[in-house]
Parts: C-alpha cells; sequence; structure tokens
C-alpha cells in the first residue's frame, strides 16, 4: 500500500525548470521557446518585474533547475520586485536549486554574494556584439574558447564571496562565475540569444551564427545537466 502511495506521489510531481525573466518593457519570448525546444523537462515562464514578483514558484522538489535571464533593470535600482526576487534566489540557494545566471542574472547574483557591480566603461557606453569567452573550468565539454553574443553597459568588478572566475575576454575579467559549493553557474554575455533576439538589436543571424551555435550548445549543456 505505501509502495503504491509513494508511485502515486512520484507521478504527481511535474519536475520543471523555472525561467525567470526579469523584463522590464519585453519579455524574451523568442528566448524561453527556444530553452523548451532544448529541455528535457518542462519549462515555466515567470516575469517578476511585470507581475511584481508575485508569479514566482514555490521552490518545492518539483523545481530541477532555475535560469534567471537579463534585464535592461540594475541590480542597484532596488525596486520591490528585486528585493522578492532576491528573498526567491536565497530560497533555491539554500535548497541547492541549480541555478545559471545570464547577464543581468550573473550580476544579480554576484551582488548577492558581495561582489561589486559598476559600469563597463565610465561613459556608460552599451558593449553589444559576439565576443570570445575564455574559460577556465571544463563547462559541458565545450571547447575552452567559444563566441557568445553580448549586449550590456555594466559588469561584475570584484569576485563574489564563495565564488570562482571561471571565464574571461578581452573586454571583461568576470565572463563567467562558479560558486565554489554550491550549483551557482552564471554568465555574462548571452548564451540564450537567440536570431530573433540578435536581429532586435541590430544584429543579423549570418553575423553571430558561431555566437548562436555556441551559446545553443552551452544552454544545452545546463539544460541537461539538471534532468
Amino acid at each position: 500500500m505505501s509502495s503504491v502511495n509513494t508511485a502515486t506521489k512520484s507521478k504527481s510531481i511535474k519536475e520543471k525548470i523555472v525561467v525567470v525573466d526579469p523584463a522590464i518593457h519585453t519579455p524574451e519570448i523568442e528566448c524561453y521557446n527556444s530553452l523548451q525546444d532544448l529541455s528535457g523537462l518542462k519549462l515555466h515562464y515567470h516575469l517578476p518585474a511585470l507581475f511584481s514578483g508575485f508569479s514566482l514558484p514555490n521552490i518545492d522538489e518539483s523545481v530541477r533547475g532555475i535560469v534567471l535571464l537579463g534585464s535592461s533593470s540594475s541590480v542597484h535600482d532596488q525596486f520591490d520586485w528585486q528585493e522578492t526576487l532576491i528573498k526567491w534566489l536565497k530560497t533555491a540557494i539554500e535548497k541547492n536549486i541549480p541555478i545559471l545566471g545570464i547577464c543581468f542574472g550573473h550580476q544579480l547574483l554576484a551582488h548577492m554574494h558581495g561582489g561589486k557591480v559598476g559600469f563597463v566603461n565610465q561613459d556608460r557606453v552599451k558593449l553589444v556584439g559576439c565576443r570570445k569567452i575564455n574559460f577556465e573550468w571544463p563547462c559541458f565539454d565545450l571547447p575552452k574558447s567559444i563566441q557568445l553574443f553580448a549586449t550590456h553597459n555594466e559588469e561584475v568588478k570584484t569576485l563574489p564571496s564563495g565564488f570562482e572566475r571561471i571565464a574571461s575576454s578581452d573586454q571583461i575579467q568576470f565572463e563567467g562565475l562558479k560558486h565554489k559549493t554550491k550549483p551557482i553557474l552564471s554568465l555574462q554575455a548571452h548564451p540564450e540569444a537567440t536570431a530573433e533576439f540578435a536581429i532586435a538589436r541590430g544584429f543579423s543571424s549570418e553575423s553571430l551564427k558561431n555566437a548562436l551555435t555556441d551559446g545553443s550548445l552551452f544552454m544545452s549543456g545546463f539544460l541537461q545537466s539538471v534532468k
């Protein structure tokens, strides 16, 4: 009888990966759709900035991983939805849920752990384009150097507590971070970028062909690692 109940309970738990899109204007729907195609699990999509954080799900045994996307917001804005998101992430971290932070997500995770985040350039001009990311850590069987698309005007300036650097580039010192004891991984660039994402920012998909391919391989590696 107990084995039947256990089996029923197991079947009732629908495992998922939570995609958090902190967009404050335009949701990255095409990126979410691309991730859904790559994932072997269901994805649940949430927009904390547009819905004040109330859509964020409970962190329970059904959550296998979290992808925290980019945003035009800054970690220094101190919006209410950011405080809600930070509390939610702290719960996930306490429960050892694997997290991948991208761009804003990368900066927010560093900020939460005492890392300094600031403008890349004094003139605050945004860095936009494709660049070579050099990994210092074996990442999902990818080459040590890959091309990724990036768009941002802030960066992680100092190494956050408990983290180690796993990637850098000619432009950015802390392109990638990994927590030493928790399953937290983050990148400044955009491995989740799609052709639509690039075109919306003034780039042709052909000019970013290698970056889109490498990014897809990276995202596939993370999504498969949390199945």
